[in-house]
């Protein structure tokens, strides 16, 4: 899609302009790309479910979703008539940070900067912790700001696999959120597993 394209096109372009391939930049590019994309809601009725299986992670997701990957990106777009804002989704991008050593501790030192960074009106970092997703060691950072008129708030779930690389899932929701799109969200983060 045109969204998708453009997406890509700002990712590319922006890791071209700054330092490539460093961890700030590519902690706030996932930012930026997920507030970019479009995705969204699930209506009430019985969803079935899929695995995107690729080689760094594996996760479920609703049939009907469109699942598109782009080097290291991969977004999870809803159907457009179930989401009239185009506000709620989730991505994953696979971060290579080129050899240099980065860690959970990382994430956490960098987030505040990353902030002011974020495509979003008045951005706020929430919080920022150490937790536990499926028996793995993951740092949670939450943003809220405004876009497009709307409420925001990204949650940023850290990883690091055995090869070094950051495994970033990111989630936007809006602040008014149906109860069946949270459950959606949930289901998918737990059935998130690195390879």
């Amino acid at each position: 899609t045109q969204i998708s394209l453009c997406s890509y096109i700002v990712y590319v372009v922006l890791l071209k302009q700054i330092n490539l391939y460093t961890m700030k930049n590519i902690f706030l590019l996932s930012l930026i790309t997920l507030i970019i994309s479009s995705c969204g809601n699930s209506e009430s009725k019985e969803i079935t479910w899929k695995k995107h299986k690729a080689a760094a992670f594996s996760i479920d997701y609703p049939s009907d979703w469109k699942v598109e990957t782009e080097n290291n990106l991969t977004r999870f777009t809803p159907p457009t008539e179930l989401d009239k804002e185009g506000k709620i989704n989730f991505n994953v991008v696979v971060a290579d940070f080129g050899g240099v050593a980065v860690s959970l501790e990382d994430f956490e030192m960098n987030a505040e900067q990353s902030v002011s960074r974020l495509p979003i009106n008045n951005g706020v970092l929430i919080s920022n912790e150490r937790i536990t997703v499926n028996k793995m060691n993951c740092q949670l950072i939450k943003f809220k700001g405004e876009y497009e008129g709307l409420a925001m708030f990204l949650s940023q779930y850290c990883f690091i696999n055995k090869d070094g690389n950051g495994i970033i899932l990111t989630q936007t929701t809006v602040e008014k959120m149906d109860p069946e799109q949270e459950k959606i969200i949930e289901k998918s983060l737990e059935s998130f597993v690195i390879n």
